[in-house]
C-alpha cells in the first residue's frame, strides 16, 4: 500500500497497482497550482510515479514543503528517482538523515517501507520520475548476482537504506520522457523497455566501480539543508545541541561542515542573516521594532537595538524616520 499525504491534509491513497495511468491533480497550499502526481504500473512488481511540481514566479521559499509519503510495499523493493529539472529535499522521518536531490544526482532506496517528508525549490518547476521494482524482479531482470553488486554498490545493504549518488545523464535519461500516450500491451512494453534500457545503464555503471558521490557530497548537502531550514525560522537561534540532534551529527562535525560552505560558523551566520532581515523590514514595512525583535529572537528591543547599532553603526530607529541613516 502506498499513501501519499499533503501538507493541506488530502490524502491519495493507492491501494492496488494500476495497468491504467491514473493522473491525480492536488493543491498543496490554497493558492497554488495543484502537484500532478502519475502512476503507472506497467508489470507486476514494477511500479513508476512522475511528479510535476509548476512554480508560480511568486513563491520564493527555496525549500518548500510539498508532501509526507508513508509507504508500505509488503515485500523488498528497489527504488531510484530521478530529477529531470528543479530540485527537493527528502527527509527520512525514521532515521533523521537527510537527502538532497537534483539532476545529475539520483536517489536510491532499499526496504520494505518508508516514510519520508518531501520539500521541493518552490522558484524552479520540478520534475522527477520515481521507479519501483521489486528485490526479486530486479534479480530476475539483471541477474541475481548482478542484482546483489548493485545493491551493494549503491550501499544499499541494510534492511532499510538510502543513498545519494553521482549518476551520468546518459543512465537516467532513459526515466526522462514521460509517461506512454496509452496503456494496454504497447503502452506496457514502452515503459517496460525505457526501465530495462535504464537500470542496464545503472548495472554496467555501478559495476564498473564508478558509482562515487562528489568529495564532501553528504557534508555539502547536510549543510544546505542546515542552511535552508535556519533562514526560515523565527524566535530563538536553536541551540546547538538541538540542531545535532535535528541532523543527526555532533555539534562540532555540524559547525565544521557548514563553516566549510558558507565560509562562517552557524551562530555568526545566524546573526548576520537575521540583522539584514530586520534592516530590510524596518525599511520596507511598518512593523513595529519591538515585533521585529521580538521575530528575530531578542528577549527585549533594547538588546536589538544595540546589536542592530554595532552590525550597522546607527540605530534601528533612525534607519526608520529618514528611510536611510
Amino acid at each position: 500500500m502506498i499513501r501519499w499525504t499533503l501538507s493541506v491534509n488530502q490524502e491519495c491513497e493507492f491501494v492496488e497497482p494500476s495497468e491504467e495511468i491514473v493522473n491525480i491533480f492536488v493543491p498543496t497550499d490554497a493558492n497554488d497550482k495543484p502537484v500532478k502526481i502519475s502512476f503507472f504500473s506497467p508489470a507486476a512488481g514494477m511500479d513508476v510515479f512522475h511528479f510535476h511540481f509548476r512554480a508560480d514566479g511568486a513563491d520564493e521559499r527555496r525549500l518548500k514543503p510539498l508532501l509526507s509519503l508513508s509507504s508500505e510495499f509488503n515485500r523488498l523493493v528497489f527504488q531510484t528517482e530521478v530529477v529531470h529539472s528543479g530540485s527537493s529535499q527528502y527527509r527520512d522521518m525514521r532515521s533523521a538523515r537527510i537527502f538532497s536531490i537534483s539532476r545529475g544526482f539520483d536517489l536510491f532506496r532499499s526496504g520494505a517501507s518508508m516514510e519520508t517528508m518531501l520539500s521541493v525549490d518552490a522558484t524552479l518547476d520540478y520534475k522527477s520520475s520515481v521507479v519501483t521494482i521489486d528485490h526479486d524482479v530486479l534479480f530476475t531482470l539483471v541477474g541475481s548476482d548482478a542484482g546483489k553488486s548493485l545493491i551493494d554498490c549503491l550501499g544499499l545493504d541494510g534492511p532499510e537504506s538510502a543513498e545519494v549518488h553521482r549518476i551520468p545523464l546518459a543512465v537516467s535519461c532513459h526515466l526522462k520522457r514521460p509517461l506512454p500516450n496509452r496503456t494496454g500491451p504497447v503502452g506496457k512494453l514502452y515503459m517496460q523497455a525505457r526501465i530495462l534500457d535504464y537500470l542496464s545503464g545503472l548495472v554496467d555503471f555501478a559495476l564498473a566501480e564508478k558509482v562515487t558521490r562528489p568529495t564532501g557530497y553528504r557534508a555539502s548537502s547536510r549543510a544546505k539543508a542546515l542552511h535552508d531550514y535556519l533562514i526560515q525560522i523565527d524566535g530563538p537561534i536553536p541551540t546547538m545541541e538541538t540542531l545535532a540532534k535535528e541532523f543527526n551529527r555532533s555539534s562540532r562535525s555540524l559547525n565544521e561542515d557548514f563553516s566549510r560552505e558558507y565560509g562562517m560558523p552557524i551562530h555568526a551566520f545566524m546573526m548576520e542573516h537575521r540583522m539584514r532581515r530586520a534592516h530590510e523590514a524596518i525599511e520596507n514595512t511598518n512593523a513595529p521594532l519591538k515585533v521585529i525583535s521580538a521575530n528575530l529572537g531578542y528577549s527585549h528591543v533594547n538588546h536589538f537595538n544595540a546589536a542592530f547599532r554595532r552590525k550597522f553603526g546607527y540605530p534601528p530607529g533612525s534607519l526608520r524616520k529618514s528611510g536611510k541613516p
